[in-house]
């Protein structure tokens, strides 16, 4: 087998083989101790158990190719930027500003007009 045949296997073929292989190996170990002449299950499991965890490994299957199913959904669009502040005023702090310079008298016969 080549490096490129290897490379192009999905995941999803990769683990369903994996699986299949912990399946044999979960039978095998399920057998009884007396029915097994080449000491194959070391672990000691009795049947109901090894179906149970068969049963647990093939729910966990069926869930990972059906997540392997959905189709990806497209990316969302990108965000627009916010909008930009552009002040329309500007505020003016006068504590600041030198003070205003004192307004102008008018001479002093002309200071009727005020009133």
């Amino acid at each position: 087998m080549s490096a490129a045949a290897i490379t192009a296997e999905t995941p999803l073929a990769r683990l369903t083989a994996i699986v299949a292989w912990l399946a044999e190996c979960i039978a095998a170990w399920g057998t009884p101790a007396g029915a097994d002449p080449v000491g194959l299950n070391p672990v000691g499991l009795n049947p109901a158990q090894a179906t149970n965890l068969l049963g647990r490994l093939r729910h966990l299957l069926a869930r990972f190719c059906a997540v392997a199913a959905t189709p990806v959904p497209p990316p969302k669009p990108a965000r627009k930027p916010p909008p930009q502040f552009l002040p329309s005023y500007r505020i003016r702090d006068v504590s600041f500003d030198d003070p205003p310079p004192p307004p102008e008298l008018l001479p002093r016969a002309w200071r009727w007009l005020l009133q």
